[in-house]
C-alpha cells in the first residue's frame, strides 16, 4: 500500500473560513477520515515570503505551526478535491530548492537522479563543499544539506569524495 506524509506550514495568527488554519485542518482531517494527524508548534523559521516567524513571551500569535497528516492515497484525493473546493491557498514546496547556505531536495527527486551530485553541483556554484545534514527517506521526506565553505589549507592538498 502507498502512502503519503503531507505537511502544512503557518503560523497561529492565519485563520481560514473563521478558524485557525491549524483548527481547520484537523477538522477536515477527520471528517475526511484521515487516518492521523499532528499539530507540532515550532520555535522559529521564515515563510515564503522571506519574514521570519517566532513565538515570543508576549505574542504567541506569531508562533511557526506543522501540521503532519498521514493517509493512503483516497484520503490524499479527497483532502486535494477539499482544498481546492474551499480555494485554500496552499502552494507545493518545489523538489529542489537551496541557496549559497544549503537546500533540500525532495526524496522523490533524489530516487530519480543523483542527489549528491546536485547537491555537489549547486554548492560549487558558490565555491563552497557540501556536507549532508540529514535525510527523510520516505516518500514526502527531503534530504537537507549545507554548503560550507572549504577548510582552511584545503587548497594545499586535493579534496576527495568517497561515496
Amino acid at each position: 500500500m502507498t502512502g503519503y506524509q503531507i505537511t502544512f506550514y503557518t503560523t497561529l495568527r492565519r485563520h481560514f473560513q473563521g478558524k485557525h488554519v491549524k483548527d481547520w485542518l484537523i477538522h477536515t482531517a477527520r471528517e475526511l477520515g484521515i487516518p492521523g494527524a499532528t499539530v507540532v508548534a515550532c520555535v522559529e523559521g521564515y515563510g515564503h515570503d522571506r519574514r521570519f516567524h517566532a513565538a515570543h513571551f508576549f505574542e504567541t500569535a506569531d508562533e511557526p505551526i506543522m501540521i503532519v497528516m498521514a493517509m493512503p492515497e483516497q484520503h490524499r484525493r479527497l483532502l486535494s478535491a477539499r482544498l481546492a473546493e474551499a480555494r485554500a491557498d496552499i502552494f507545493p514546496v518545489p523538489p529542489f530548492k537551496g541557496n549559497d547556505t544549503g537546500g533540500i531536495i525532495a526524496y522523490s527527486m533524489a530516487t530519480q537522479t543523483d542527489a549528491r551530485q546536485v547537491a555537489v553541483d549547486h554548492c560549487a556554484r558558490y565555491g563552497k563543499v557540501v556536507k549532508f545534514l540529514a535525510v527523510q527517506a520516505y516518500e514526502g521526506g527531503y534530504i537537507s544539506f549545507a554548503c560550507r565553505w572549504v577548510p582552511y589549507g584545503a587548497a594545499d592538498r586535493p579534496i576527495r569524495t568517497l561515496y
